[in-house]
């Protein structure tokens, strides 16, 4: 059975190009993980694979995210507080 694109898929695609960005930059030292770049690209990541994991009940891939998105979130803040 062939599934079709729903325009929610994109929000997935955006979030994994964010992940693979992120791994990118922060593999090739150009940002660190404690950059706020990096952690706005794994949250961003994580948000959106998440909404698209839902809307397809993929609900295993749906709770890695987000937790992967929680992680980034805690992250973000602790390096903007302190």
């Amino acid at each position: 059975m062939k599934r079709h694109f729903h325009p929610v898929d994109l929000f997935g695609y955006v979030g994994a190009l964010c992940v693979i960005v992120a791994l990118l930059l922060v593999s090739f030292e150009i940002v660190g993980p404690r950059d706020i770049p990096y952690q706005i690209l794994n949250l961003l990541g994580g948000v959106g694979i998440c909404i698209t994991a839902f809307f397809h009940q993929d609900y295993p891939s749906g709770v890695l995210n987000v937790i992967f998105g929680g992680v980034a979130l805690i992250a973000l803040i602790t390096i903007i507080i302190f």
